[in-house]
């Protein structure tokens, strides 16, 4: 089960090598069943007239393990892409190391 915002909308950033790209970040997405997992995304273009919306581009994630409270092994360090992201004003969680989390 998928808990949090299931939509994002395009942002233009720039990566960790600062080439400007559109991403979308889902910053509150969280998965409440242990287990493996893989999320599919999909690509749609909004329209106004309400007719119904298939996607013009879908990928898969990579599989992922999602952990009971009992077993979860401990939080990961924040990744320099998340870092990069929020230097660039995307709101997003880092963990805190001791340094400064915008560095």
């Amino acid at each position: 089960v998928l808990w949090g915002g299931l939509a994002a909308t395009c942002t233009r950033l720039k990566d960790i090598n600062g080439v400007v790209g559109s991403f979308f970040v889902f910053p509150d997405l969280s998965v409440r069943s242990s287990g493996a997992h893989r999320l599919k995304f999909e690509l749609f273009v909004m329209n106004i007239t309400g007719a119904k919306m298939t996607p013009i581009a879908s990928t898969s994630s990579d599989i992922f393990t999602a952990y009971t409270p009992k077993s979860f092994p401990g939080i990961l360090e924040t990744t320099s892409l998340s870092r990069w992201f929020a230097k660039q004003g995307v709101r997003v969680r880092l963990r805190q190391t001791g340094e400064n989390p915008a560095d």
